[in-house]
């Protein structure tokens, strides 16, 4: 009860922070499409790409916060644009906090124009949008109010007196972002950087019936691809994101070491670690194995609410599944019945 007690001054106290803010990923680069839709589309190797994320952050309070997201996203049209493309992707976020079950749906279409640069075609630069729409609801029947307090404890079966009926709010919302990548014939293999802008039509979000403005939210992001070996790369990666108030900088160092890369098998592990500026640090582990990625990172926060949740930030999960589709060779095998004689 203490810890509960402190959590909620916490939140009250740095209410400012939290109101209206956007959902994160400590594994933020393998969640293309929250972090910029100039990223849709941006397949190596393959056209099409499922991803999957989950993160529950703050697990040892009560009402943790859980964030979902499912993103399907393809190349195109690269063979009609020599070698330029399009980007086309859906992206589903699910994400829920507090006590009241506060959950935030939300459903966005992506479209990126890429194009690239040069003769040798080592520049790439690509405009993404995307649009789409949330709805907000509060479940307010989850809550707990004074006059139900009886003998010590809160009794549920008692009236609050309170409109107990749900909040809901929908509006539409727009994405915006740019990236520019360069791959030179070096050891360094590639340099990806991108400006994203989100909320661009600032939408309303109030659940009261008032005009409360959901912030323009701001995410620039670098990373590189470095081969140290022949089967040893190093992929630093900066993000850094504005709101409001709030501001979050997150450093990250992946390592990834190749088991085995043959035409029939390839596999490589993945080993990093970073910090969120003043928040916590972070230490990630994954795996590939072909066409899949799956990677697990652990969060230990080292806040002021450490006190509160015994320095444990956040679990989260990345799945990612990448296929070649190639018109007229991959089709549904068609099933002819055999009749019975």
């Amino acid at each position: 009860m203490k810890k509960q007690i402190v959590c909620i001054l916490f939140l009250l106290l740095k209410g400012s922070l939290f109101f209206g803010q956007d959902i994160h990923f400590t594994q933020f680069y393998h969640s293309p499409l929250t972090l910029n839709p100039a990223l849709t589309g941006d397949i190596s190797d393959n056209n099409l790409r499922y991803s999957a994320n989950y993160r529950n952050q703050w697990y040892t309070i009560n009402s943790p916060y859980v964030t979902t997201s499912i993103a399907l996203d393809a190349k195109v049209m690269e063979e009609r644009l020599h070698k330029d493309a399009l980007g086309i992707g859906l992206l589903l976020i699910n994400d829920q906090s507090g006590a009241a079950s506060l959950n935030n749906l939300a459903l966005h279409f992506s479209l990126a124009y890429r194009k690239y640069l040069g003769i040798e075609k080592k520049h790439l630069a690509v405009l993404g949008i995307q649009a789409g729409f949330f709805q907000k609801k509060l479940d307010m029947s989850k809550l707990n109010f004074g006059s139900q307090y009886q003998d010590g404890n809160f009794n549920n079966a008692m009236n609050s007196g309170e409109n107990t009926s749900d909040f809901k709010k929908s509006n539409a919302d727009i994405n915006a972002g740019i990236m520019y990548a360069y791959s030179p014939d070096t050891k360094i293999k590639n340099i990806k950087a991108g400006i994203s802008i989100y909320h661009i039509n600032k939408p309303n979000e109030s659940l009261s019936g008032n005009f409360d403005v959901l912030s323009i939210r701001t995410a620039f992001f670098i990373e590189s691809r470095i081969q140290l070996k022949e089967d040893l790369f190093l992929c630093p990666k900066l993000l850094q994101m504005n709101q409001q108030a709030a501001s979050q900088t997150n450093l990250s160092i992946v390592v990834e070491k190749r088991l085995q890369n043959t035409e029939d098998m390839k596999t490589a592990l993945l080993i990093g670690t970073g910090v969120r500026l003043s928040d916590a640090s972070i230490f990630m582990a994954g795996m590939k194995y072909n066409q899949w990625m799956f990677a697990l990172s652990y969060d230990v926060n080292n806040s002021e609410l450490a006190q509160v949740t015994n320095s444990q930030g956040a679990i989260e999960l990345s799945l990612i599944y990448h296929e070649l589709v190639i018109p007229g060779k991959n089709k549904i095998p068609h099933i002819v019945p055999c009749p019975r004689m």
